[in-house]
């Protein structure tokens, strides 16, 4: 397979917040039918207090509560971003 160099690839940068839809995406650099990548900087586990930016979360699932608590938190910032989105 062969590999791409840089002069061939382009980059398309992503907000840790963005929702991307790659075919509507501006300027994105996708032709059908060739390889195309998107690097996202993400973090892991955001949103949720006790799991965001700690590595240790990167391999292992909540038990039952964290997970309670992780939905909650998560539910929380939806019902604040539905509301903004409806203001």
């Amino acid at each position: 397979m062969p590999c791409l160099s840089p002069s061939r690839s382009a980059a398309l940068p992503i907000r840790p917040s963005a929702t991307l839809s790659v075919p509507s995406t501006p300027g994105a650099p996708f032709v059908r039918g060739k390889p195309s990548v998107v690097i996202a900087r993400t973090v892991k586990g955001k949103g949720i207090d006790f799991i965001e930016n700690r590595k240790e979360w990167h391999h292992r699932a909540p038990d039952p509560k964290q997970a309670e608590e992780a939905f909650r938190q998560l539910q929380v910032q939806l019902a604040a971003l539905e509301k903004e989105a409806g203001s």
